[in-house]
């Protein structure tokens, strides 16, 4: 049986940058409590996105050279996204492996903390 959550064009031919990996961003956002966001910050952009620990968490994923995806994770105040921390997860990774390095992502923005107030 074939890999319904597997990145693939629709149509056959080039998708858009991030519409290929979408079935897999729905699946795991639903079975994760998430919410997925289309375009929210930038075009053509995703975000992932819940609340842990009295923070918004995120995972951004942007289209980057190649076919592969950039992958930033954040951490904040509902709303306030300035007052937050926000990492990459490392280099972009290709869209056939976004799906094995979600977990990965989820993990990594729910260890972030805020950033220490500046000593005055």
């Amino acid at each position: 049986m074939p890999d319904e959550t597997a990145p693939r064009p629709a149509g056959g031919g080039e998708a858009p940058p991030l519409d290929a990996v979408d079935p897999v961003l729905n699946v795991f956002a639903l079975a994760n409590g998430m919410d997925l966001h289309r375009d929210r910050f930038d075009p053509p952009d995703r975000v992932l996105a819940w609340f842990r620990n009295g923070l918004e968490r995120l995972i951004h994923l942007r289209p980057a050279t190649g076919g592969t995806i950039t992958v930033d994770l954040a951490a904040g105040p509902w709303g306030d996204r300035d007052a937050g921390r926000r990492v990459s997860l490392g280099d972009p990774v290709p869209a056939a492996d976004l799906k094995a390095r979600l977990p990965e992502a989820v993990e990594a923005a729910n260890a972030l903390t805020l950033p220490d107030p500046p000593s005055s």
